[in-house]
């Protein structure tokens, strides 16, 4: 309601050119921030972690370093027991390692492995590859995020 009383005002006083021109700033301001949020990795939220361990820094730096050593080693696992056709180790290992990701904040490769256990635990039966790839792909970003976050 209050663009369409602003378009009114604006066509009343002879503005429409700037209207027109305010418009498509907009449009491409808004292309730009689509183009710009666009694969960029994945986003780090360590906020609840922080508030939960409180002034023991330390125990965040542990947890990055537990992190950084074991997750990259369960995503290998977890293509390998697909590899071999062992289901049920591979959701166990596929739960674990969605619950790391979730602790530090990286909702998208959280949700990434949370679609993939449901799937297989609702015995849907594709060719999950791309999604192990997809998932060891954003496993490496964050590794070098957090590798980077204390460097």
């Amino acid at each position: 309601m209050r663009k369409q009383a602003k378009y009114n005002k604006d066509m009343s006083e002879g503005k429409l050119k700037e209207t027109e021109d305010s418009i498509k700033d907009h449009r491409l301001e808004s292309k730009r921030t689509k183009d710009e949020t666009k694969p960029r990795g994945p986003s780090l939220d360590l906020g609840p972690l922080q508030k939960v361990l409180g002034s023991q820094s330390n125990k965040l730096r542990e947890i990055i370093d537990i992190f950084v050593e074991e997750v990259p080693e369960n995503v290998t696992a977890i293509k390998w027991y697909y590899l071999s056709g062992q289901l049920d180790k591979l959701k166990l290992l596929l739960h674990k390692t969605k619950s790391r990701f979730a602790y530090l904040g990286f909702k998208d490769i959280y949700s990434l492995c949370h679609e993939m256990e449901r799937e297989l635990r609702d015995g849907i039966e594709k060719d999950y590859l791309a999604q192990i790839g997809k998932i060891e792909q954003a496993t490496n970003a964050a590794v070098n995020l957090l590798t980077d976050y204390y460097a």
